[in-house]
């Protein structure tokens, strides 16, 4: 299963309506950027890219040339996204996806990935995640926290298999609780979901290390205790 939208291309190409063709041709080119580089960071490389290419900008030019650069965003994670659901379904291996549009995603073998043809409810998302085997996370290009994906994930009883970010590497161990690739080699996730699949006992004994180690400390419940902690020490 993965859990999140499509957007394929052709429908990003209104972010792009009413720019000249300078601006136009530096968004794209820091698409293509962030598609040779996928270990760098957002929001650091947009900034940079918008200085190198403007000069020195006040904060309320640099947030509106941020402002257009979500056309960027979207395209990568969509490129990525696009890419290596296809590849798992392509490979054979059945993949549901909830969300929109992923009747447009560059899949061969369309047959084999189902989605819910739409948005649905967080409620509606966990049902799904809970008669699933494994889940797909690719993380946003923030790169250094997580997302929740991964822990409703694991409480859900899925086996993980995610790429990594900062925080990421810290708590999750390749093999143990999740399975890790990278972005680099991306065409190596069908490989790591196949094994999963066959493997049915060490996938469940993931997902089962997986579970113990949200529940312990990465649920919404114990998000919310950590958040008043740091609110009552602030207060002090």
């Amino acid at each position: 299963i993965f859990t999140g939208n499509f957007v394929a291309p052709e429908h990003l190409e209104p972010h792009l309506a009413g720019l000249d063709e300078e601006i136009r041709a530096f968004l794209k080119e820091t698409v293509e950027g962030f598609l040779r580089e996928p270990d760098l960071v957002m929001e650091e490389e947009l900034v940079r890219r918008a200085k190198e290419a403007f000069g020195p900008l006040g904060d309320a030019d640099l947030m509106q040339a941020l402002y257009h650069m979500v056309y960027v965003d979207l395209y990568v994670r969509s490129y990525y996204r696009g890419r290596i659901v296809s590849s798992l379904a392509d490979r054979g291996i059945p993949v549901f996806a909830t969300g929109k549009d992923w009747d447009l995603a560059p899949c061969r073998r369309k047959e084999l990935l189902q989605s819910t043809e739409g948005e649905i409810t967080s409620a509606q998302c966990l049902e799904y995640l809970g008669r699933s085997k494994v889940s797909l996370n690719i993380m946003p290009w923030f790169k250094a926290g997580a997302h929740d994906r991964i822990f409703n994930s694991m409480l859900q009883g899925c086996t993980v298999v995610t790429d990594l970010s900062a925080y990421l590497e810290e708590i999750l161990k390749d093999g143990v609780n999740c399975r890790v690739f990278s972005l680099r080699e991306a065409d190596r996730v069908p490989e790591l979901v196949e094994d999963l699949l066959e493997k049915a006992e060490k996938g469940k004994e993931i997902a089962e290390k997986g579970f113990s180690m949200a529940l312990e400390g990465h649920s919404w419940g114990k998000r919310a205790e950590k958040i008043l902690k740091l609110l009552e020490n602030n207060g002090d």
